[in-house]
């Protein structure tokens, strides 16, 4: 209502959830929901209201799709478990199967698309009433790529990942909300969930993602601040 008073447009900040476990190629804009998590079925929920508001004339919404997030602004179990224990000389907490690709999106990236986007909506028809776009970011392949990566930014000789059991994790998410989302997302660490962006860089071909080595450097000194 806030957003048809006053003529503008709804940003959703998307994510692979609301997609679902489909696994084998990157997936175009277009792809149904098959969402296989609970936090899944409430984005893809959302999603669908925005959507049918939309083709009522109620608002105009722009749907920004992404993998997972970090960043000097991100803060999570996942990545925590990754910068803070690597700054702390901990071992760094391993997700899945390692030797598969991960999507991530380094969060100031995701700004500065947000920003384009927006402003490249305020041109007449620029954009449908309902409109998703997918940001790729960075796919690791392997995903313990990454965890190299970090490892490299401190100048640690050896990378040290302590990798969580899924059946460890199952006990853990008995008592804990959190520990349950992340065995329902164990899928999408086995097997990668990964977003075609190809509409975007269709849109923005000179846009270029900081590079994977300087957003990892930036998102540590944001922990040691």
């Amino acid at each position: 209502e806030a957003a048809r008073a006053n003529n503008a447009t709804i940003l959703f900040p998307g994510h692979t959830l609301s997609i679902g476990p489909i696994y084998g190629r990157p997936l175009p804009e277009s792809i149904p929901s098959r969402p296989g998590t609970h936090a899944g079925v409430v984005r893809a929920q959302i999603e669908d209201q925005l959507r049918m508001a939309a083709a009522g004339g109620r608002c105009r919404t722009l749907v920004l799709r992404v993998g997972d997030c970090f960043g000097p602004t991100v803060r999570n179990d996942i990545v925590d478990g990754i910068f803070a224990n690597a700054l702390a000389g901990e071992p760094m907490i391993g997700w899945g199967n390692l030797d598969e690709a991960h999507q991530w999106a380094y969060m100031p990236d995701v700004a500065r698309i947000v920003v384009e986007l927006l402003i490249m909506g305020r041109g007449a028809h620029a954009f449908d009433a309902y409109e998703v776009v997918n940001f790729g970011g960075h796919i690791v392949r392997p995903q313990r790529l990454f965890y190299r990566k970090v490892a490299d930014a401190l100048e640690y000789t050896r990378c040290a990942i302590r990798r969580r059991t899924w059946i460890g994790q199952g006990l853990r998410s008995l008592g804990s909300a959190p520990a349950r989302e992340m065995l329902e997302r164990r899928g999408e660490f086995d097997q990668p969930v990964l977003l075609d962006d190809t509409k975007l860089m269709r849109l923005f071909p000179r846009f270029e993602p900081t590079p994977l080595d300087e957003a990892i450097v930036r998102t540590l000194e944001s922990y040691r601040q």
